[in-house]
């Protein structure tokens, strides 16, 4: 089965992230970075991990939000003098947990559950934690016949997304809908890999909070 090239989807995606870039420039609307520390416990290569990344990253950027990641898993424990310092340290309040896990023996189908986010209501104590199941991943997009890197990495934009708008809940359009199909994996329409309008703002707000949150998380 012929797979979509990682090439077409982050195309289109930078190309939609410059234009985000370009009227950011002439509005002034940098809101800001989105602190990611990521424990990679399924065992990707550092190549994976870095096109996934790169593709949540601008999914971010198209909005406005740089992403600096901090890698202290699997990937990174293979070149200690490269492991962060901190990864062992307490999560401070600008920062959020993206951990990338294996789910366990499933049943391969075209639609299933990627990650999940435990998100809370209170905007003073925000949610930290993300889980994206990269087995799961790699079983819908060997279904859909896709790259697997990008579609890791809208998962990961997904349940970060979840995080930062403080809700469990799905749009019906967008990267935050609930069902991903696999005519929509195939044909990388940029309007499916975006956070709607109304997304943005709540996430923007989010992450400058995020900034100014105390050092530390209790």
């Amino acid at each position: 089965m012929a797979t979509t090239s990682w090439w077409v989807v982050a195309g289109l995606l930078c190309a939609t992230a410059s234009l985000a870039s370009a009227d950011a420039g002439e509005t002034g609307s940098d809101h800001g970075t989105l602190l990611v520390r990521t424990y990679d416990r399924f065992g990707l290569d550092a190549n994976s991990l870095s096109v996934a990344e790169a593709t949540a990253g601008l999914v971010f950027q198209n909005i406005g939000i740089h992403v600096a990641w901090t890698n202290c898993g699997a990937a990174a424990l293979r070149h200690p003098p490269r492991l962060p310092h901190h990864c062992d340290e307490a999560v401070t309040g600008a920062e959020v947990v993206l951990r990338v896990v294996a789910a366990g023996q499933t049943e391969e189908r075209a639609s299933m559950t990627m990650g999940l986010a435990l998100v809370r209501s209170d905007a003073n104590s925000p949610g930290v934690l993300a889980t994206v199941f990269a087995d799961r991943v790699l079983a819908v997009a060997r279904t859909a016949g896709v790259d697997p890197r990008p579609l890791l990495g809208m998962a990961i934009g997904h349940e970060l997304g979840h995080l930062l708008l403080s809700t469990p809940t799905h749009a019906a359009l967008g990267l935050m809908r609930a069902d991903w199909s696999q005519a929509e994996l195939r044909r990388t329409k940029p309007a499916d890999w975006r956070f709607l309008d109304s997304e943005a703002e709540i996430i923007q707000n989010a992450v400058t909070r995020r900034l100014t949150a105390p050092s530390s998380l209790p």
